[in-house]
C-alpha cells in the first residue's frame, strides 16, 4: 500500500512490477494515472494494475479502503510502502482492517535528513503518539469526515498497496 504522496519513490514502482497490482490510497480527485506515472517515471503499461484511491482523507481512512480493494481482489499479502517514521501507525491501522492478510512493509526514507535534528524528533513524537492512539484504539474518533473510514466500500484514493498473491 503507498500513500499518494509517495508514488513517485521508486519503491512503489518496484512494489507495482513485483505485485501485479497496485492501490495507489488517498489519490487527489483530479489525479490520473498517466499523469502519475510520467512524473514518477513508471511506464504507463501498468494502467491496467493500478488502482486510484480517491476516498481515504486519513491514515485509518487509508486502511478501510485498502481493506475494502483487498476484499474486492481476494489478496491474501500486501506490500506497504509509505514513510518510515509513519510506517507502525499505518501497519497498526491495517492489522486491524486487515486481520491474516501478511504484510510486507518497505520504508521509504527520501531526501536528505533534516538539519535540525529537533525537527525530526518533533515528527517522531508526534508520529508515535498517533501509534500509540491507533494501538489503544483511539483512532475511530479521529477524522469522522473521511468518507473512507468505516462505510466498507471501496471506490478508488495515497496510501499504496501491492498485492503479492490472491488468496484460494
Amino acid at each position: 500500500m503507498v500513500p499518494a504522496r509517495y508514488h513517485q519513490h521508486p519503491a512503489a514502482a518496484a512494489a507495482a512490477a513485483a505485485a501485479g497490482r497496485l492501490l495507489i490510497s488517498g489519490v487527489g480527485r483530479t489525479a490520473e494515472f498517466l499523469e502519475l506515472a510520467h512524473r514518477a517515471g513508471v511506464p504507463t503499461i501498468l494502467a491496467p494494475q493500478v488502482t486510484l484511491g480517491r476516498n481515504a482523507l486519513s491514515t485509518r481512512g487509508n486502511a478501510a479502503e485498502a481493506a475494502a480493494w483487498v476484499r474486492s481482489n481476494n489478496v491474501g499479502s500486501l506490500i506497504v510502502v509509505t514513510s518510515y517514521y509513519h510506517m507502525p501507525r499505518a501497519l497498526a491501522e491495517l492489522r486491524q482492517t486487515l486481520p491474516g492478510v501478511v504484510l510486507h512493509r518497505v520504508p521509504v526514507v527520501s531526501g536528505p535528513k533534516s538539519s535540525s535534528n529537533r525537527i525530526e524528533l518533533r515528527l517522531l513524537a508526534a508520529e508515535y503518539t498517533k501509534f500509540l492512539a491507533v494501538e489503544l484504539g483511539l483512532s475511530r474518533f479521529g477524522n469522522l469526515n473521511d468518507p473512507a473510514d468505516g462505510n466498507g466500500q471501496f471506490t478508488s484514493s495515497g496510501t499504496s498497496v501491492g498485492d503479492l498473491g490472491k488468496t484460494e
